[in-house]
């Protein structure tokens, strides 16, 4: 009851919210860190998660609005996390239990869900989130704020929510030792079982795919294992999955890992897999093939927090917080690296471009729907390899021109591509 008081408070107006803090907390990420980033579907906006409370940001990080957890400043020293989702349409964000306009960042309803809403319906009807028993999980209407029903998949307690799919026919969920998919009333339809732990699930974009880690303990002198921390006598295997999820069937196992991963991120389009190795280290695999196609390392002391794609696919977006011990460090030797980054907010966020090439930068060019003779022109220089022509021709063109999202991609793969160039062979 206390959490729902404070929320009616909030939607009232902030009048007992420290006003002082909260004015300084906007423009300010040095004492906050940023677990969650998500970019709005047109990639105009990125919204960032922290303690204190939800940003939003332009493509240049350039700030737009802030609205702050109530739980943060002086209620509620256990406050839940404050996780910031959009909307299918964009118009929308979660905030905790609440939802907000995109625009003002002011409350429209609210729920009385225990956890962060988390998870859209793809009609922007409902949102979901846990159940606070971890039973089921709640559907609560977008609109009203109500609860419109719960979930529960054969009585299982659920590790995680599980994931929708894209058209809101299938969900998938960890079962520790296996995963299920079961239809959108939590009917189970399939259950693949391994002899190993089974973690970080992803469904890709299209949903006919499941990326996940196995995690296997085995003998310290098995090859490609790593010390298990908490058994020194024992040796511990990783590999990266992806599975079709309508068979089961194997589709990439990666080499093994020299450490856990934390979660995996799909580009849009679904050709990439980015996965956090350890605490400090991006990996992505060519889905297509399995191979490592790009790793980026953060320097010691630093740890990535969050990460997402932006919509178009370019731009892997890293969330870094300070971090006393790094433990272990990712074996990168074998692995092609990064030679680009970007660097906002004092170092609280970095912008990598895993894999930069021409295709991916026409392919972009295509998905942006500018005029045909300025897409003929920017084809033009891509195929004459005139980076430079091409990002001074980008940089030029209005928001009314190109999407905001989409040139900000482009422009980042063309230096990228610039700064591989630069590189000695």
């Amino acid at each position: 009851m206390k959490r729902f008081v404070l929320i009616a408070l909030l939607m009232i107006g902030f009048v007992s919210i420290r006003q002082s803090q909260i004015t300084q907390a906007k423009q300010d990420l040095s004492n906050s860190d940023v677990y969650l980033i998500e970019w709005s579907p047109d990639g105009s906006r990125v919204a960032t998660s922290s303690f204190d409370g939800i940003r939003v940001y332009d493509t240049n990080f350039q700030l737009m609005g802030f609205f702050p957890n109530p739980l943060h400043y002086g209620y509620d020293p256990d406050y839940q996390a404050f996780g910031a989702f959009w909307s299918p349409d964009g118009t929308r964000l979660t905030a905790g239990a609440m939802i907000l306009d995109a625009k003002t960042l002011q409350p429209v309803t609210t729920t009385k869900a225990y956890h962060s809403l988390a998870q859209w319906s793809p009609d922007g009807k409902y949102v979901s989130t846990l159940a606070i028993d971890y039973n089921s999980i709640e559907r609560y209407d977008a609109q009203t704020g109500n609860l419109d029903r719960n979930i529960s998949f054969d009585g299982q307690h659920l590790i995680g929510l599980p994931i929708l799919s894209s058209d809101g026919s299938r969900f998938v969920l960890n079962e520790l030792d296996a995963i299920g998919v079961t239809d959108a009333t939590g009917k189970h339809l399939a259950r693949y079982k391994y002899p190993y732990r089974v973690n970080a699930l992803r469904l890709s974009p299209d949903g006919t795919r499941i990326a996940y880690q196995s995690t296997e303990d085995v003998p310290v002198s098995t090859p490609g294992s790593f010390p298990n921390p908490g058994n020194t006598g024992k040796g511990t295997l990783v590999h990266a999955f992806i599975i079709d999820t309508a068979t089961g069937k194997t589709l990439m196992q990666s080499e093994p890992l020299n450490n856990f991963l934390a979660g995996f991120q799909w580009s849009p389009d679904g050709t990439q897999l980015s996965g956090m190795l350890g605490t400090d280290t991006m990996v992505t695999w060519d889905t297509a093939t399995g191979q490592v196609i790009d790793s980026y390392s953060l320097p010691t002391g630093k740890m990535i927090s969050a990460w997402s794609y932006s919509p178009y696919g370019a731009r892997l977006t890293l969330g870094v917080r300070d971090l006393q011990d790094s433990g272990a460090i990712a074996n990168l030797t074998s692995m092609p690296l990064s030679n680009f980054s970007q660097t906002f907010l004092d170092g609280k966020i970095q912008v990598i471009v895993p894999a930069p090439s021409a295709e991916k930068l026409e392919s972009i060019t295509q998905a942006c729907s500018v005029q045909p003779s300025v897409e003929q022109l920017l084809k033009a220089q891509i195929d004459t390899n005139s980076l430079q022509a091409f990002t001074t021709e980008v940089s030029a063109l209005t928001d009314q021109q190109i999407p905001p999202g989409c040139k900000a991609d482009l422009l980042a793969v063309a230096n990228a591509l610039m700064a591989k160039a630069q590189q000695p062979q």
